[in-house]
């Protein structure tokens, strides 16, 4: 698996949030394989780093994305919480090439029964300012798995003789850290 011109493979985050006084988490798993321009934090690091552009590789590759949380979202909101996770895929880079099929789930934990509230929650008004921070956390977290998968992916080659290079994790927070980014101890 390649994401962004590097070796790729499972990256994962999580999120705390606060909704409406309740504490609630959010994870994220991803298997990422796409193209695009690496971007971390706003920083084109395909540019910065004058590699090749592979937003044209992405288009045979695919990225799968699980979303969980243990917030009661009904059926229609968990449909509208997984499409954010293409902001963070965006965010990373990808352009959403035309053959790519980035696959999204999304569930809850909170037990429901067919057609029962919750159990353990009550569901709240859709109209408060809670679903802005959810969508909000649904982007960052699934922008922060991709970049950890990055991150922990290491050099392969594979058995045609391919050689999968892995992102030079020190060059990009260098570069992270002289932009202000990242703190100097980071």
């Amino acid at each position: 698996m390649r994401a962004l011109g590097y070796k790729a493979g499972i990256g994962t985050a999580s999120r705390v949030m606060s909704i409406e006084g309740e504490t609630t988490t959010l994870g994220v798993l991803v298997q990422s394989n796409f193209g695009g321009r690496l971007t971390i934090k706003g920083v084109n690091v395909t540019r910065e780093f004058n590699l090749k552009d592979t937003k044209k590789e992405g288009g045979c590759s695919s990225i799968m994305i699980i979303i969980a949380t243990d917030f009661p979202f009904s059926n229609r909101l968990l449909n509208r919480f997984a499409k954010r996770a293409s902001f963070g895929i965006a965010r990373a880079g990808s352009t959403g090439g035309h053959g790519s099929g980035d696959y999204v789930i999304a569930f809850s934990t909170t037990h429901r029964t067919p057609g029962a509230k919750p159990v353990s929650r009550e569901p709240i008004a859709e109209d408060e300012g809670w679903i802005s921070v959810a969508f909000e956390s649904a982007a960052e977290t699934t922008e922060e798995a991709i970049i950890n998968s990055l991150f922990k992916a290491e050099t392969v080659t594979d058995p045609n003789g391919e050689t999968w290079e892995a992102l030079p994790v020190d060059r990009v927070v260098s570069l992270l850290r002289s932009t202000g980014l990242i703190e100097p101890g980071f």
